[in-house]
């Protein structure tokens, strides 16, 4: 077998690609890039490790931009197994000042495979407010109290619930 290093850097930008191959198969086959200064950059990285029912696909992204006091952040990842249709994604994206300790967050998440889909998506901040939805309908919304959700009916789920709710994300998982 062999690895394979390519520079790809042009200009400010720097970047590789990764190549393994063992046996005459590809087993990894990546990109990174970077750019940036010291106020503001971008990170990405993609490509594939693994073969036939064992690969899982790769894409990754975070940027940072800097404005006087206010830092933008953004982050976005995706994880796909092809050969299980299997996907993760998850994005982050907010706005942060340490002068004004004024910071914002929101999340998006989502588990999907044949079995079923899970989604999560609200903010942190100011106040944390998020919703859990299984194939598309509300489950389950969490609004910042303790470890309390609240069921679609409006009732706080029971220990029972919130455990069926976890059995759930790793019932996707397998497939």
């Amino acid at each position: 077998g062999h690895i394979d290093l390519t520079d790809l850097s042009s200009g400010s930008e720097l970047g590789a690609r990764l190549v393994a191959v063992s046996g005459g198969e590809t087993k990894a086959d990546y990109s990174a890039s970077a750019t940036g200064n010291g106020e503001n950059g971008t990170l990405e990285i993609a490509g594939f490790i693994g073969t036939d029912d064992n690969r899982v696909d790769l894409d990754f992204t975070a940027d940072v931009s800097t404005s006087g006091d206010d830092v933008t952040y953004s982050l976005d990842s995706r994880l796909e197994f092809p050969d299980h249709d299997v996907v993760f994604d998850v994005s982050v994206n907010g706005t942060s000042n340490d002068v004004t300790d004024a910071h914002t967050a929101e999340l998006e998440q989502l588990i999907e495979s044949p079995n079923g889909r899970i989604e999560l998506a609200g903010e942190f901040q100011p106040a944390t407010h998020l919703v859990i939805r299984v194939n598309g309908d509300v489950y389950a919304t969490y609004d910042g109290d303790g470890d309390t959700l609240t069921g679609a009916n409006g009732r706080t789920l029971t220990q029972d619930e919130q455990g069926a709710l976890f059995g759930a994300v790793f019932a996707l998982e397998v497939t």
